[in-house]
């Protein structure tokens, strides 16, 4: 794993701690340094009321929200 990846994974630990941080969008920047732009994330079946997908950074937000 290269420097600039653990320091990715330090950032999104340092944040864990603080449960604002999603609320307030401190995730955002780390989400775009460690995913494109047009990052899809795909729930796993055990989450079978979520959306199919969530793209980009908005639907990281409504994943986020997603309360299943």
């Amino acid at each position: 794993m290269s420097q600039e990846n653990v320091e990715v994974v330090r950032r999104v630990y340092s944040l864990l701690a603080d449960q604002g941080a999603w609320r307030r969008g401190e995730y955002d920047q780390v989400i775009l340094d460690y995913c494109s732009a047009d990052y899809e994330l795909v729930p796993p079946p055990i989450y079978p009321d979520a959306a199919p997908t969530y793209r980009g950074i908005e639907g990281v937000h409504e994943w986020q929200r997603f309360d299943g």
